[in-house]
């Protein structure tokens, strides 16, 4: 889906934003997605630059442009670059541009809101808040608008003059707004020197390398849970990665070439049992994560489902033989032996070619582990193989048109919200360490364990903490002796 923006409209865009030609790439849209909060910050979070355009019954087109990116944070976001604008009145061209005139409250994110921009002493355009659905032709928005609060309104009058005085809406649609490529730049189409990261980071350094190695050496577990590390669980195709991730996140805290877990190509998974490694820095202190690899997943062989969700649920560290009867079997986990974090892992270079059934398989774990309410994330490896832009330096995946096509697609195949998909470079051919892999591993790894830490967040908010029982329910107990009797039948 291309979305309703004529190109006309994007050409009266670009000419508002003033930066040479853009590219817009639809992330939202209410008749697509559902028009809900919740939807609208899981498409357009950290995103980047947007437009969100507004299209009503009596053919008026207005909306609003940020280059901030949309977060849930609760908070007023400043952005001097920032406009609300008109394209259309009642099906006739009307072009206004409408400046942002208190940059300090350009737009508001909230969890429960959709795109608004202002705040303060009052929202200019409000779009809605929850979940609204559709009456007959139109939604109708239940935001609101107070007229020019912090948006300078020259030339119009009111609000009525822009939306006919009433927010029922046919369409709302947010764009990604980024440089549009150059037909005489590199393979990728990006310009090194013009172009906006899709995936917005601080500048790349040893500066930004120490402060993350220091920020993950400090995560841990809350202390009310009693636990020692978080559990993170790596799964994916034959010669996805998983073991080259480890081997790369060791390497960067080691300080050299670190080689843990055993990776190759080949036909069948390298890997041939569940194996958990920690990770240790420098001066040979441990870590508070454990990475676990996996077999590789294949149509026909490797872990299915009945094993993944034994595994992702702490009943047994292994994959072979998993059964209720064998005594490794571990009847009620505690929440250290359960997965905290689900990380699936794929090629970039191969999506298009990814075998149908790895696919089926893949979209099935990855609705049993939503089911428990694991958080899980997509790890996107071989950029460099994906893109020769890249291949010059892992950096410019945050950047890259073709790796940001890579990232749609993912999104669009397993239904991961974009901030969750983290591109990395792993340590295969290089004989030393290179800053910029380890910053886009650590970047990576950051994330996942914060991932980690929202479903430490959810067991704390939901249960409550202090016995080891409540980890369990007397339901999942119910469910086990179904199982086994089904087994035994």
């Amino acid at each position: 889906m291309d979305g309703k923006l004529s190109q006309s409209d994007k050409e009266q865009l670009e000419d508002f934003v003033g930066l040479g030609p853009r590219r817009f790439t639809l992330l939202y849209s209410i008749t697509r997605d559902g028009c809900s909060s919740a939807t609208f910050h899981q498409r357009c979070d950290y995103q980047g630059p947007t437009v969100t355009v507004l299209y009503n019954q009596q053919g008026s087109v207005y909306g609003g442009y940020t280059s901030a990116s949309w977060s849930s944070i609760g908070t007023t976001t400043r952005d001097d670059k920032a406009f609300l604008f008109q394209l259309q009145f009642s099906g006739s061209s009307r072009p206004n541009k409408f400046s942002i005139t208190n940059t300090a409250y350009s737009i508001y994110c909230h969890a429960s809101n959709g795109p608004v921009f202002g705040g303060n002493a009052g929202y200019d355009l409000n779009c809605f808040s929850g979940t609204i659905n559709k009456s007959g032709a139109y939604y109708q928005l239940n935001g609101g608008n107070s007229f020019g609060t912090n948006y300078s309104m020259s030339g119009v009058s009111s609000w009525n003059g822009i939306h006919n005085g009433n927010l029922q809406v046919t369409e709302l649609e947010v764009y990604s707004v980024c440089v549009q490529p150059s037909t005489t730049s590199a393979s990728t189409g990006t310009d090194d020197k013009e172009c906006e990261a899709w995936g917005r980071h601080p500048e790349f350094g040893d500066e930004l390398r120490q402060e993350l190695l220091q920020e993950i050496a400090s995560m841990q577990p809350y202390s009310e849970l009693k636990l020692q590390e978080y559990r993170v669980l790596l799964i994916g195709p034959v010669g996805a990665g998983k073991s080259s991730f480890v081997n790369t996140v060791c390497s960067a805290f080691r300080g050299r070439i670190v080689q843990r877990a055993t990776c190759g190509d080949q036909q069948h998974s390298f890997t041939k049992s569940y194996q958990a490694y920690n990770v240790k820095t420098q001066k040979n202190a441990p870590l508070h994560f454990r990475l676990c690899d996996t077999r590789g997943l294949e149509p026909d062989l490797g872990i299915n489902m009945k094993e993944f969700d034994y595994l992702v649920n702490g009943h047994f560290n292994a994959e072979s033989s998993i059964s209720l009867e064998d005594k490794m079997f571990v009847v009620k986990p505690s929440l250290a032996e359960k997965v905290h974090c689900v990380v699936f892992v794929l090629d970039a270079s191969t999506l298009d070619k990814l075998d149908p059934g790895v696919i089926i398989k893949m979209k099935e774990f990855v609705k049993i582990t939503a089911r428990g309410n694991t958080k899980q994330a997509l790890l996107l490896t071989k950029i460099d193989i994906a893109d020769n832009y890249v291949k010059e330096s892992p950096q410019h995946a945050l950047s890259s048109f073709a790796i940001q096509d890579v990232v749609v697609k993912a999104s669009n195949m397993f239904g991961f919200p974009r901030y969750s998909i983290l591109p990395v470079k792993n340590y295969e051919e290089e004989a030393e360490m290179r800053e910029d892999v380890d910053i886009l591993a650590l970047l990576a790894l950051r994330k996942i364990l914060h991932f980690a830490e929202d479903y430490m967040d959810g067991i704390l908010n939901d249960r409550g903490f202090g016995a080891e029982s409540f980890l369990y329910s007397e339901s999942d107990d119910l469910a086990l002796e179904t199982e086994a009797a089904s087994e035994s039948a």
